[in-house]
């Protein structure tokens, strides 16, 4: 039996909230990074198209902003109609579409691969010896559970609910988020058997 395996019959450590947190960071970072790449790869007339405009305003705004320094107060009101004019671009809204769903791509596919298929850790997770539990069978997750848990962690419209997610950790013995509770997970610290190393555990018997 591994080091960080728990013994027979004991239930499994949860993962410190601190380590769970820094690992979750860094596996923003990662998430970001990857996210920045993808979207320069699959839509780069997007984000030129977007850049481009963007550096148009920007010009207009500092001379707007010199007039404000120097006294100016009509230039305040021309900078907020300014700003308005650029939320409305299509160049503009066409790059922010691409770069959320190149987070959104990136993000589900990163947390749902290493859950699923490498031993329940993540990147993030790996750097501390924190894993995902399903605790249906006390093995890594499912497809279906890693996918739907990969996908309460990247939508941003979630964002807000996944600070509360993970404010829960804190006040239960097992330390499991929100996110956690609705997939029947838990992060442990230590390592969970894979479900095909245990499939072909069973089948060499």
């Amino acid at each position: 039996m591994s080091p960080m395996e728990p013994p027979a019959g004991e239930e499994p450590r949860p993962a410190p909230f601190f380590l769970r947190m820094v690992a979750f960071a860094m596996d923003c970072i990662f998430v970001i990074f990857a996210s920045l790449i993808a979207v320069q790869a699959f839509f780069p007339d997007e984000i030129a198209s977007g850049k481009q405009t963007m550096e148009s305003y920007n010009e207009q705004l500092q001379a707007l902003e010199e007039s404000l320094k120097r006294g100016d107060r009509s230039a305040e009101a021309s900078i907020e109609g300014i700003l308005k004019e650029l939320a409305q671009e299509p160049s503009v809204i066409a790059m922010m579409n691409a770069t959320i769903f190149s987070f959104l791509l990136v993000g589900i596919a990163y947390w749902f691969v290493g859950e699923r298929f490498f031993a329940g850790s993540s990147l993030g997770k790996r750097m501390f010896l924190l894993s995902t539990l399903s605790l249906r069978d006390g093995k890594t997750p499912g497809t279906g559970i890693a996918l739907f848990r990969a996908f309460l962690k990247t939508i941003p419209i979630l964002q807000q609910y996944l600070a509360f997610s993970y404010l829960v950790a804190l006040i239960n013995r097992r330390r499991m988020a929100g996110h956690d509770y609705v997939c029947h997970t838990m992060v442990i610290r230590g390592r969970v058997v894979p479900k095909e190393q245990e499939e072909s555990t069973n089948s060499s018997h």
